[in-house]
C-alpha cells in the first residue's frame, strides 16, 4: 500500500512540475542574459500567428526553441507572478503569445507606463515550448521591450 502511495505522489509531482507553463526564475534569469547579449542584427521579426504555426506543425523540421526573436502586438493581459516574474500576454491577429519578464522591468508595468493593457508593444525574447496546461503553443522567456 505504502508504494502505491509513492507511486501515486511521485506521478503526481512530475506532472505538475513537467506541465507548468512559465519555466521557473531561473530560466528566465538565463534567458535575460541571452536576450540581452544577443547581436540585433541576427534577430529575426516573426508574427504571433507563425510562431503558433512554427510550434503546434510536428512535421516542421526547424526547432523554434532557443531562438531570439521579436513579436510585435497588443497587451491584452500582465500580472507579477507568485515567483516575482511579469507574465506579459500580447495578441495579434486573434493570437496570443505569453512573455515572460524578470521582475526588473516592474517600474515599466502598469497603467500610465511601457507596458499596460491596450499597449502595442514589440518585446525581444528567446523560444521555448509551453507546458501542457498553457494558452499558448510557446512561450517568449526573458524578454525585453524593444518599442513602445
Amino acid at each position: 500500500m505504502t508504494r502505491l502511495f509513492a507511486t501515486i505522489f511521485a506521478s503526481i509531482a512530475l506532472l505538475v512540475t513537467g506541465c507548468s507553463s512559465t519555466g521557473s526564475p531561473e530560466l528566465t534569469q538565463t534567458a535575460t542574459t541571452v536576450v540581452s547579449q544577443v547581436d540585433p542584427s541576427k534577430v529575426e521579426q516573426l508574427s504571433v500567428a507563425s510562431l503558433h504555426d512554427a510550434f503546434l506543425n510536428k512535421t516542421s523540421k526547424q526547432s523554434q526553441e532557443g531562438r531570439v526573436v521579436d513579436v510585435s502586438g497588443e497587451v491584452i493581459a500582465y500580472k507579477l507572478t507568485e515567483d516575482n516574474r511579469f507574465s506579459v500576454t500580447i495578441r495579434k491577429d486573434s493570437k496570443d503569445a505569453l512573455c515572460l519578464f524578470s521582475g526588473d522591468i516592474a517600474s515599466q508595468v502598469g497603467t500610465g507606463r511601457a507596458i499596460f493593457r491596450g499597449a502595442n508593444i514589440t518585446v525581444r525574447g528567446q523560444l521555448g515550448k509551453a507546458g501542457l496546461f498553457s494558452s499558448t503553443p510557446f512561450v517568449i522567456d526573458g524578454c525585453a521591450i524593444v518599442t513602445n
